[in-house]
């Protein structure tokens, strides 16, 4: 069967590590050798094979680990995780049985990454941002959720969310090169999360690896100031992306 980046293409994820070879997961016993394009990937592990279009893949969560494994480029890894999980195609927890079944050495990236996807990190900028709040020492957060106002009516998705104190934190790549529509939608988002008092930090992602600690200084202060005012009335639920289709 298909795994890795063919695999990924299959099912419309397209991989940027691909290396344009064609990985074919085959039985740890037989002795087929790869030739040219095609790279085959012998396993102890044979998954179940899923049928599309006339191919038999393998599972999204085994085809991630293929297509990232033995990758040293964290962040890279992490991009390809957090694509798969965004676009529905496995589950953080089906990431993690996956990447716990390993038996191969050099395992330290996806497991570090499949970590981090299971807090609700989805992106490299979001992966950064956490590593630079454990080496401060500072509340972990809630990654990716969703804002609700006292009456129900969803405000915003927000980065990272420190619900205790109300804090909201935005690492912002896209908010700078909007298109005009794309500029009003962010403006009455911001508007929405300003009306019902959210106090919002927003960090561009270069600054997490330029000067992590004059963000987290940032961050600590604004969490400083959030614990003296009264928490903002809204509810925090986890954000899942639509099924695509």
């Amino acid at each position: 069967m298909l795994t890795g980046a063919t695999a990924l293409r299959c099912y419309g994820l397209h991989h940027p590590l691909a290396d344009g070879r064609t990985a074919v997961l085959i039985p740890h016993e037989r002795r087929v050798a790869g030739r040219g394009f095609i790279h085959v990937v012998r396993t102890r592990r044979m998954p179940v094979a899923v049928m599309r279009d006339g191919l038999r893949l393998a599972p999204p969560a085994r085809a991630v680990v293929d297509a990232t494994f033995p990758h040293p480029e964290s962040d890279a890894v992490r991009s390809v995780f957090a694509a798969a999980v965004q676009q529905r195609l496995c589950t953080p927890e089906e990431l993690s049985a996956e990447v716990a079944s390993l038996q191969r050495p050099y395992t330290a990236v996806p497991r570090e990454v499949v970590a981090e996807v299971e807090e609700g990190v989805r992106s490299p900028a979001e992966a950064w941002g956490r590593r630079a709040l454990i080496r401060a020492g500072l509340p972990a957060p809630r990654w990716n959720v969703a804002l609700h106002g006292s009456d129900g009516r969803r405000l915003a998705i927000v980065d990272a969310w420190w619900d205790d104190v109300g804090l909201a934190w935005e690492i912002d790549s896209r908010a700078w090169h909007l298109r005009p529509e794309e500029h009003d939608r962010d403006t009455r988002r911001q508007s929405a999360l300003a009306a019902a008092g959210i106090p919002v930090v927003r960090t561009r992602p270069y600054r997490l690896q330029r000067e992590p600690n004059a963000v987290v200084a940032e961050l600590a202060a604004a969490y400083r100031n959030a614990s003296r005012h009264p928490r903002p009335a809204v509810r925090a639920t986890l954000w899942r992306p639509p099924v695509p289709g």
